[in-house]
């Protein structure tokens, strides 16, 4: 891949979709520690998914419990913030607030635009390969029609 994304640029993108979509409190922060387990060296961003080399992916469970231990150590350098940071990101995880599942969903969306944009650049991307993977769906209706609407492009 000819210049990829870094994690920063993901999540920049991520905030401008929510604060463009989405008015719900906490949520742009929620996004801006979504990924920071994945800071860790010995973690990065490990994929779970059918799609990547049985030799090189992980289990569901194996990577939450790394950046559980990760985001632990994180927030307990960060002061009184530290538990807060950590709910946040335990909430975003367990996707069961509707911030959350929102969150999620903007995530997923920001990575299947980005394979989009990539593959109508010539890169060696199937951006299809994104929207169908074992992965989550896109649920929520307005990511939906943003979805529709980029993959119309195509």
């Amino acid at each position: 891949m000819k210049d990829p994304e870094t994690v920063g640029e993901h999540t920049d993108e991520m905030i401008l979709i929510a604060e463009e979509l989405f008015h719900i409190p906490g949520l742009t922060t929620m996004l801006k520690i979504h990924d920071w387990a994945e800071s860790n060296k010995k973690i990065g961003d490990r994929r779970t998914d059918s799609l990547c080399p049985p030799d090189k992916r992980w289990t569901k469970e194996k990577k939450y419990k790394a950046e559980l231990r990760a985001m632990k150590n994180i927030c307990s350098r960060l002061g009184p913030y530290g538990p807060r940071i950590l709910r946040l990101w335990l909430e975003f995880e367990e996707k069961r607030t509707w911030r959350a599942k929102i969150a999620n969903q903007i995530d997923k969306f920001q990575m299947i635009r980005k394979a989009i944009r990539y593959q109508i650049a010539g890169q060696p991307v199937i951006a299809q390969e994104f929207i169908d993977h074992d992965g989550p769906k896109i649920t929520n209706y307005l990511l939906s029609f943003e979805l529709t609407k980029a993959r119309l492009k195509l």
